[in-house]
Parts: C-alpha cells; structure tokens; sequence
C-alpha cells in the first residue's frame, strides 16, 4: 500500500480540486456583462474574457466560472485589469481565494513537483483586489483605488513576504505588467511584506527544506566564538568508532544503539588508529 500511496496523492487532490472547481460556479448567480468591462475588455477581446457556462439569459456571465474555468495565466490577468471593480464580486472571489488557497498549500507538500509561483500570483492578486474593492466602496471615483492595481500590488507583497525576494521581484512584476507608473506602490508593499515576514517566521522555501527532510544550516552559527573551545570540549566520550573489518550488521546496529550517525574508522576494533 505504502507503494501506491505516492503516485495516488496527486491523483486524489487534483479529482477533489476539478470537482470543486466544477461544482462552485453552480452556487454562483449569473450576472450581466457589467458596462465598463464590456466596453473596455470583452468586446474587443484584448486581455481577457468571461465564461458564460450554466448561463442560459444572452450578454450574463458567471463570475466564479470566469476563475475556476480559466487558466491561472488568464486569472491573474482578470484580477489585474484595470477598470473592471464590479467584474468579480468580493463573494466570489473570497470564497474562489480560500479553495485556491487551502489546495495551493497542499500541493505544495506532496510528492509532485508543482509550481509556486503562480499560486502565489492568483493568490496575491485576490487579497489585493479584496482590498481594492473594500477601498472603491469607501473612496468611490479615485483614480488610485483601482481593484486592479491592488491586486498588482498584493500579488508583489505576497510574493515576498513568501520568497523574501525585493529587487528582483519588483523588476520581474514591472516586466509583467509594464507599469513603470506603478513602482513606488509597488516598492513600498514589497519591501513592507518583506520587514512584516521577515519579524514573524522564516521563508516558505526554507519550510519545504524542513518538510523534505534536507539538511539546511543556518547562515550565522548558533554558537559564537567557535575558537575558545578544542575538540575534548564538544566531543561524546567514550568515542564510538567503527572498524574497517566490521560488518554491516555490526554497522547497523552501532547505528540502532547510539545517537550519532557518523563515526571515526579505525584498523582494527578497539583501536585508536584512523583509516
């Protein structure tokens, strides 16, 4: 069973995460093309396009069909179009931002290689959106409070509060996007989400060290001053060494019997002579 069990998870989570996908759009109403999407973006079909599936009325979509039956490429660039608050309704995009998320942070520990960086887009981009939506109600008719410039701006705070990563960063999201207009919002969210993670917990890539088990040191040594102390000092006594004529078996219970697992190889057992 333990065989089967590796090649089975991914089969699992992705049946579990198309069913959802599928299902969600089903609890979803329909609504009308709304006016400045239609006029802007839809009709002339330059950056993105609305899914109109369990839609039976001519010119509605369905806004949680428009992500879970898109490619996350064509997400992003729905969550960042500009002038489009009222394409993708706060619900919907709440309840699409934590199925996202929760099946993210589970593929990212199982045993498939899967990519992070545009989890952390979509997911970045629906709370920067959340917030400009929340900041549109509140100060309607400003041009800065533009849903699709805050989910520019989260996905980049998400990304390195995630990654730790800054310049680079920013200059791969100004390449995306081409909004040279937009770098100091940008820079200053970055850098915030940086400090903010930085404070609380360590990256997301040095977490997935520890979850695979791969050995990681630390940049500064946890002990200060290695030079005052010898080897006698820091050393386990008595000292357990192996022969070079050992055999496995005796190897491995050696291994079973003590707390280290490397050992000085001597010539001959008992002895004190270093092969």
């Amino acid at each position: 069973a333990a065989k089967w069990r590796a090649p089975m998870e991914p089969v699992l989570l992705v049946l579990v995460y198309c069913s959802l996908m599928f299902v969600l759009p089903m609890a979803f109403p329909c609504e009308p093309v709304p006016t400045e999407a239609d006029a802007d973006v839809v009709r002339r079909r330059q950056h993105l396009q609305v899914v109109d599936w369990v839609c039976t009325v001519p010119g509605e979509y369905n806004p949680m069909a428009t992500l879970t039956y898109s490619s996350p490429q064509m997400v992003v660039k729905t969550l960042f179009s500009r002038s489009t608050a009222s394409l993708v309704p706060p619900l919907c995009l709440m309840v699409y931002l934590i199925f996202y998320f929760v099946f993210a942070c589970i593929s990212a520990g199982t045993c498939v290689a899967s990519g992070l960086v545009i989890p952390m887009l979509v997911i970045g981009s629906c709370m920067g959106r959340l917030v400009g939506i929340g900041l549109d109600h509140l100060l309607p008719h400003v041009a800065w409070v533009d849903p699709g410039l805050w989910a520019f701006v989260g996905a980049g705070a998400f990304m390195s509060g995630v990654s730790r990563l800054t310049v680079s960063l920013t200059v791969i999201m100004l390449e995306l996007t081409g909004a040279l207009q937009h770098l100091p919002p940008l820079m200053i969210a970055v850098m915030t989400a940086k400090w903010v993670a930085d404070y609380l917990t360590h990256p997301l890539y040095h977490a997935l060290l520890q979850v695979k088990c791969i050995p990681f040191l630390d940049s500064t040594s946890v002990v200060g001053k290695l030079d005052l102390f010898t080897v006698e000092q820091v050393m386990a006594h008595p000292v357990t060494t192996v022969a070079a004529s050992d055999t496995v078996e005796t190897l491995l219970e050696v291994l079973n019997t003590t707390e280290h697992n490397a050992f000085p190889v001597v010539a001959k057992a008992g002895g004190c002579v270093l092969v």
